[in-house]
Parts: structure tokens; C-alpha cells; sequence
């Protein structure tokens, strides 16, 4: 009840049917936009690993950066050569 934000009761839900329900939640927390992350962090992780070799934490930045960054430069390529 509370991630569906102030204002909505249990009695509320139960008069809305389920679409109106689903076109609620999507509208009020943004479940629309959910997925696009999802993508983006699991194809981030395929192609450039999710584990950290370095230990201090400014290399980790760095480390994270270089990944961030390489992940764009590899993903403009590939927009550029399929469209």
C-alpha cells in the first residue's frame, strides 16, 4: 500500500478493477520504465563483467568509470553500424 503512494486504500483497490489498477501503478511508481534499466544493467554486466579487480576505493571509481565508458563507446558503435 504504501508504494502505491498517499491517497489509495485498500477499499479504493477493491472498487477499481485490475486494469485500472495496473494503468494506476504504472502511471503513480513509473513500472513502465522498470525494464529499460534491467536491460541496461544486464547487458552491462554480460559484456564488461560485474566483479571489481581493484580493492581501493578510487580505483573502484576509476574502474567503474572506464567500464561506464567503454560500455557507450561499444554501444554508439553498434548503433552505428546497424543503422
Amino acid at each position: 500500500m504504501e508504494q502505491l503512494g498517499s491517497g489509495c486504500t485498500a477499499a479504493l483497490l477493491v472498487k477499481i478493477g485490475r486494469n485500472e489498477r495496473k494503468k494506476y501503478q504504472m502511471e503513480r511508481i513509473g513500472y513502465n520504465s522498470r525494464w529499460m534499466v534491467g536491460i541496461i544493467v544486464s547487458s552491462f554486466k554480460r559484456l564488461l563483467s560485474e566483479a571489481f579487480r581493484t580493492v581501493k576505493f578510487e580505483y573502484v571509481v576509476m574502474e567503474i568509470t572506464t567500464k561506464i565508458a567503454m560500455y557507450n563507446k561499444l554501444r554508439d558503435v553498434m548503433r552505428k553500424a546497424t543503422g
